[in-house]
């Protein structure tokens, strides 16, 4: 009976069954995080073997979805805890050790007022622990903070030598790292590196090149206040002075609107609103117009520098466009739904930070208020086109 009951609740929702496949998901990597989770997991995972074997003794199919939902609860709880331990393995071995390193450089930029103020991002594909061992393969991202660029390029493949890693004191520092995909950070005035493979073109490298010249451009014809706000809010840049960074935010936070400064789903709808404007001037079919604003907003992804809102407004944006070269109708809580647990799936522990929850909390509660808004119209229409028949009937 009870299996019945929460059975017809799942299926005769108007909801999408991904939506409480989500759900499940997230009570699953949320619930890891607090005590007693290994308890809690074990019960639920003996619940499921328990239910599938009375399922399939019974050969009772009411119970199909609630044993999906736990078992994708279960899931979450999995792939929060792989997260975790990848960290914890990979400091378990090189924590307070000198390590040598072939990596691949995949970004570099400056940081304004620091003292060590370039940063290098590389991706390591090989380590050694120890002169008389052998390279061990490894798949880590490590930042390096220096004084000096050490005429590094980006997806230069070098040899970096004489690492000391050090794992962070602070939990909520390493949660950070491992968020932005990151291994550990390394302080150092110099890097004792040798070049083994440099590329002659690399798109990577060819758009920061750009996105550069770009900033650099708009700051000529902007004072620098202005600048420091373009930049925030329609680049994605936040490397600007700390001067002027602090008196624009202190502006915005007085007016109660400093949710502007980070750029989101917002700023892509008034690019969005921008294109669309331009191309009604010209004679396009609709979906070669629609091909025209994805196309232009990838370059503006490409071209700027991206964050999570960002990232999650152009994925739905994508999806909300493509549906239709398909012949599907696009379902904005579904698009939401499904953007918010393929970036879970890649990373769960975006799940417990502010510009994730509020991300995705606001867009969804909008996204599905305005899916009960458009379902009353169409019952209210339905109506009244009812009402038009009996009196004409009449």
């Amino acid at each position: 009976m009870l299996m019945k009951t929460i059975n017809t609740i799942f299926m005769s929702s108007k909801l999408h069954p991904l939506f409480f496949i989500t759900l499940s998901f997230v009570c699953g990597i949320a619930l890891q995080k607090r005590p007693y989770a290994f308890t809690i997991n074990a019960t639920i995972a003996t619940a499921c073997i328990a239910l599938a074997l009375f399922g399939f003794s019974k050969k009772i199919n009411n119970m199909k979805m609630p044993l999906i939902f736990l078992l994708i609860f279960l899931l979450g709880a999995l792939r929060y805890t792989q997260k975790i331990n990848e960290q914890k393995t990979f400091y378990q071995k090189t924590a307070n050790k000198i390590i040598d390193a072939i990596a691949t450089v995949k970004d570099i930029h400056k940081k304004e007022g620091k003292m060590r103020n370039i940063c290098i991002t590389a991706h390591m594909e090989q380590i050694k622990l120890d002169e008389k061992e052998q390279w061990k393969p490894i798949h880590k991202a490590i930042q390096i903070y220096t004084k000096k660029n050490h005429d590094i390029k980006i997806e230069d493949k070098i040899k970096i030598k004489n690492l000391k890693i050090k794992g962070p004191k602070n939990e909520h520092f390493a949660f950070y790292l491992i968020k932005q995909n990151i291994a550990a950070t390394i302080f150092t005035p110099n890097i004792e590196h040798e070049l083994i493979a440099r590329p002659k073109w690399s798109a990577s490298r060819w758009l920061t090149i750009k996105r550069k010249k770009i900033a650099q451009n708009v700051k000529r014809k902007m004072p620098i206040k202005l600048f420091s706000m373009f930049s925030s809010m329609f680049l994605g840049n936040r490397n600007i002075p700390q001067r002027y960074n602090h008196e624009i935010k202190n502006k915005f936070k007085s007016l109660g609107i400093m949710h502007f400064l980070a750029r989101s789903g917002l700023h892509l709808i008034i690019f969005l609103l921008l294109c669309t404007l331009m191309l009604q001037f010209f004679p396009f079919y609709f979906y070669i117009k629609q091909i025209i604003i994805i196309l232009l907003s990838s370059i503006y992804l490409l071209l700027s520098w991206p964050s999570t809102s960002f990232i999650r407004a152009f994925s739905i944006l994508l999806f909300y466009k493509l549906l239709p070269f398909f012949n599907k109708k696009p379902d904005i809580v579904h698009i939401v739904t499904t953007v918010c647990l393929l970036m879970l799936l890649h990373n769960p522990i975006l799940l417990f930070f502010l510009d994730f929850q509020l991300s995705f909390g606001l867009t969804f509660s909008l996204a599905f208020f305005s899916q009960i808004q458009i379902q009353r119209n169409r019952k209210a229409k339905l109506i009244i086109k009812k009402n038009q028949k009996k009196s004409f009937s009449i």
